[in-house]
């Protein structure tokens, strides 16, 4: 019973966790729409963030509209928001 329990627990933290990074997903795509830039990939930077909180790090790619390609990294909190690293 108590293994039931606990596969039900970790089962709802990982739901919570995917629901998270989709939302967080969401949230980076429309913010970097909204700055004119195209082509828009994101990826997860897990060991990026080991000293600096609690703040989710992506790796996002994308085209100006200029046709050039950058990568920038940017980091995301529930008390802090999104906000760019240079």
């Amino acid at each position: 019973m108590e293994y039931l329990i606990f596969a039900c627990i970790i089962a709802a933290y990982g739901i919570i966790l995917l629901f998270i990074h989709y939302n967080d997903m969401g949230e980076i795509k429309s913010a970097a729409k909204r700055k004119g830039w195209r082509e828009i990939r994101i990826e997860r930077s897990f060991f990026a963030n080991l000293f600096d909180g609690n703040d989710r790090c992506y790796r996002v790619r994308y085209v100006d509209s200029e046709g050039i390609k950058h990568s920038v990294e940017c980091k995301i909190s529930f008390w802090h928001g999104l906000y760019w690293r240079d």
